[in-house]
């Protein structure tokens, strides 16, 4: 499977969702409403920024479990490892936290 482009993606001004400061490079998705009243333009803002909290949270989840492998592979003591997952526990809490924020 290819790899999706890097993160952290945003919506620019145009409702397009991208990557980089402005959310237009690249250009990787598209959220468009065509036809509706005003509550399905609303709906509709909510899909994109759910898209994209979703792919970022994606990238996210996947660092904390990379940290937690490599803190499991380092030749710590019990305390420590539990420390440094403590940490990283705390992280994920701030990141579910922020995916619930829309």
């Amino acid at each position: 499977m290819a790899e999706h482009t890097k993160t952290p993606w945003r919506i620019n001004k145009y409702g397009s969702i991208g990557y980089g400061e402005f959310g237009t490079d690249p250009i990787v998705a598209h959220v468009e409403l065509f036809f509706g009243n005003e509550a399905d333009f609303h709906s509709h803002a909510a899909n994109a920024a759910f898209i994209v909290k979703a792919v970022n949270c994606h990238d996210e989840l996947v660092g904390a479990i990379d940290k937690i492998d490599s803190v499991m592979r380092r030749n710590l003591t019990c305390s420590n490892k539990l420390d440094k997952i403590a940490g990283i526990l705390t992280d994920l809490d701030h990141l579910l936290a922020k995916a619930r924020e829309v």
